[in-house]
């Protein structure tokens, strides 16, 4: 206690934890300044002081960042894999925001900065390509199996006269094609 008069008492441990935990809920410095009588300048000390006396406390187990890593499929598109990825940056970065972590809030950021114009260009790609059609190897590579093989269907069957029904016979360049063999015998 200061022998000055008109100058307030020291504040008890107990009222500057209090006030520093009133901030950490979400409390403006002034308000809880004024609920509790003293300075705004006294009350950003406390906090300042409570900083430095103790390690950041990890954020709370439900708004833990490395809980909220998203698991990727490994075939999924960029960007889709970007999109949830910037997401969960911005969650980390609100969460150290509100923490009062500022190295890992400049860190997700920083990480941010370099995140969010790789994403817009993957949209812009993503909205010119928007008359393409993709088609992946596999399923061209099955495609044009069954291709072939409605071709060679066609192509086993013998070239009939559509009138009489006589078998005709085929030449392409020159190149008599052999007839196939009846359907119903060898």
């Amino acid at each position: 206690m200061s022998g000055r008069r008109g100058k307030r008492p020291d504040a008890t441990l107990e009222q500057r934890a209090a006030a520093v935990d009133m901030v950490r809920r979400g409390a403006s410095v002034d308000d809880v300044a004024s609920a509790i009588g003293y300075s705004t300048g006294a009350v950003r000390s406390w906090l300042l002081a409570d900083r430095r006396a103790a390690p950041a406390q990890p954020p709370p187990a439900e708004d833990d960042p490395a809980d909220d890593v998203p698991e990727f499929d490994p075939h999924a598109p960029a960007i889709d894999v970007l999109r949830a990825t910037v997401a969960a940056l911005q969650r980390a970065h609100a969460i150290a925001a509100r923490t009062g972590d500022v190295r890992a809030a400049q860190h997700v950021a920083r990480t941010l900065s370099s995140a969010v114009p790789q994403l817009a260009r993957l949209e812009r790609m993503a909205q010119d390509d928007g008359d393409v059609l993709r088609i992946g190897r596999a399923e061209l590579a099955e495609a044009a199996a069954a291709y072939r093989q409605r071709v060679a269907a066609i192509v086993a069957r013998p070239l009939t006269c559509a009138r009489c029904g006589a078998v005709l016979r085929a030449e392409v360049a020159g190149v008599e094609l052999a007839p196939a063999a009846p359907a119903g015998g060898a």
